[in-house]
């Protein structure tokens, strides 16, 4: 099927247009608006054109947080992190690419209602403009959130600002159309909401086979599963709510509106998918990335399609020893968050209970680690890894270019059963989830504790914020003898609040979610990253703290990412955010 070139006549887009101009569509492979409406299957390419944009893979963006750091000296991030984070210069940038999916959906939802879907039955006619409609409002409210997400924050005038919402193709000759204020942050937010409240009416709550219904079965069949449905657009209004809800748009306190609405959404997937006792029954393994791999784990809610005999994902961060690259190197800031077997944290206030020994300190952690962080002595499958400082060890510190810069290297997301060996390279099947029920947890952890406490339950849901720590904690296998979670049942709400942000840090690490939770929340992004060396003295290992692996340059203002520097000078009535 050839893909349609569309225009997208608005001057701020950047992508696919240079100037306000309208250009004219090229003479080869490319089609008017008849053809469109004349061809379901390529009318349909619109919509697919939006799906292609999804993530694909991972960026690792969390190297420049203080969960990692990169040996890649390239690295955009790394620029970004150490001072180089410019509205020139911004890897985090999602204004182009996503108004130009914008473009496409606006242009779908043009023709949606003029196109026959199906000759064959007027019932599967209107099923099917039913659902595409739904995925084109659900996506557009997707994208919209990226760009909001990205460039959302102060402006120069101090006010907490949006991006504008498009919702038709805009004519550019018409300067009065493509020159465009930023609204008040909360009015992207509501327009996104009605968008996806809109979705929801339309699509199938999930895609399933009806029993003796062929034109149902077609349409919103098991075959579709991977399509936005019902239960995902629900899962993106819980996201963007619990995002606009949090400290850094609302003046360092949470918004209890939209809190609730967090909460309401999340709260309805979680009873769907069974309650908090679905984390030890239906998500009892939440390890997509194993060597599994499995395209049908059910804490899975959307995911890309699978990718077959790939390896680029461990070809990038591997060990040398194993012929990768090592590029993202978790921080001992990282490791450091992950408690002791028993529940308790590391620190020093704790040392009487937790165990924590200083001269083995890997040992009795928290299980999560050894999945998720490749420490010394540690293994990928039945390869034991070591990163101490001992000759010909390539996999130590600083060995050689590829080689580790804080003492770890990352495992999550690797699977043990790819063979980089040049004699003979062997891929696997990949995963990309775009949203699992995991983060719906923490969503509702998350919120509900700001809005009703640790262990109030006002709206009937059947679990509170500490019952579901308490099974995210019981899955990770954290006090897997059953004497209980000493630890959590003696936090207050606010103590709660630090243990849940610390869960969702360990829950999602490495899938894209650190760097705006820092921001959100409103943490300091400065923080100097560390590391681990180890030296080997005839069998005895000594562990020292690196207290400086690299110094973080982000200035008190990067809190609110900038508005492309391009788009200010193209469209001169949008407000830049303050310090950009």
């Amino acid at each position: 099927m050839k893909v349609l070139k569309y225009i997208l006549p608005i001057c701020f887009l950047g992508g696919l247009i240079s100037s306000c101009d309208m250009l004219e569509p090229d003479l080869d492979n490319t089609y008017d608006q008849d053809r469109v409406k004349s061809d379901p299957a390529f009318a349909e390419g619109l919509l697919l054109q939006a799906y292609e944009a999804l993530p694909q893979g991972y960026t690792f963006d969390e190297v420049a947080t203080d969960d990692a750091v990169t040996n890649d000296k390239n690295s955009d991030y790394l620029s970004m992190a150490t001072g180089s984070w410019s509205a020139l210069s911004n890897p985090m940038e999602t204004w182009s690419d996503s108004y130009n999916m914008i473009g496409y959906l606006n242009d779908f939802l043009s023709v949606v209602d003029q196109i026959e879907w199906s000759w064959e039955s007027e019932r599967r006619d209107q099923l099917f403009r039913d659902r595409y409609k739904g995925e084109a409002l659900a996506l557009r409210a997707y994208f919209h959130f990226q760009i909001l997400q990205a460039h959302g924050g102060k402006g120069a005038s101090g006010q907490m600002l949006g991006i504008p919402y498009i919702k038709t193709l805009i004519n550019a000759s018409n300067s009065e159309e493509w020159m465009l204020e930023r609204p008040a942050y909360k009015e992207t937010v509501t327009d996104i909401f009605n968008d996806l409240d809109s979705a929801i009416t339309l699509l199938p709550e999930v895609y399933d086979n009806i029993s003796g219904d062929d034109d149902y079965n077609r349409v919103n069949g098991e075959d579709h599963v991977n399509r936005i449905s019902g239960l995902i657009a629900h899962a993106i209004k819980a996201r963007v709510a619990l995002h606009a809800a949090s400290p850094a748009f609302n003046g360092g306190r949470y918004d209890m509106e939209l809190g609730q609405i967090a909460a309401e959404e999340s709260a309805y997937l979680i009873n769907y998918i069974g309650k908090v006792s679905a984390l030890t029954s239906a998500l009892k393994d939440p390890y997509f990335f194993d060597a599994n791999s499995d395209t049908k784990n059910k804490d899975i809610l959307w995911r890309m399609d699978y990718q077959k005999n790939t390896y680029d994902r461990e070809s990038d961060n591997y060990p040398p020893s194993l012929f990768g690259n090592g590029r993202v190197n978790p921080s001992q800031n990282f490791v450091d968050i992950f408690p002791m077997e028993n529940g308790y944290p590391i620190g020093s206030e704790f040392a009487d209970v937790s165990g924590y020994n200083e001269a083995d300190p890997y040992w009795g952690r928290d299980p999560r680690l050894a999945n998720l962080v490749l420490y010394n002595g540690g293994t990928i499958g039945s390869t034991q890894i070591f990163t101490s400082d001992t000759e010909g060890n390539i996999d130590g510190l600083d060995k050689q270019t590829n080689s580790t810069r804080t003492g770890y290297y990352l495992k999550k997301l690797m699977r043990p059963d790819v063979n980089l060996s040049p004699a003979s390279i062997t891929g696997q099947t990949h995963v990309r989830p775009l949203i699992r029920y995991t983060e719906m947890f923490l969503i509702y952890a998350e919120i509900a504790n700001e809005l009703w406490g640790a262990d109030a339950d006002p709206q009937g849901y059947g679990f509170t914020p500490r019952s579901i720590i308490a099974g995210i904690r019981k899955r990770a296998k954290i006090l897997s003898e059953g004497t209980g979670d000493a630890y959590l049942n003696t936090l207050d709400t606010e103590g709660l609040k630090s243990l849940i942000r610390n869960e969702r840090r360990i829950e999602l690490s490495f899938e894209g979610f650190r760097f705006w939770d820092m921001r959100r929340w409103g943490l300091p992004m400065d923080e100097t990253i560390r590391g681990m060396k180890i030296i080997d003295r005839d069998g005895v290992l000594e562990y020292s703290v690196i207290e400086n692996v690299e110094n973080r340059n982000y200035a008190s203002y990067m809190q609110y990412g900038p508005i492309p520097q391009e788009q200010i000078l193209k469209c001169g009535v949008l407000e830049q955010n303050q310090g950009w």
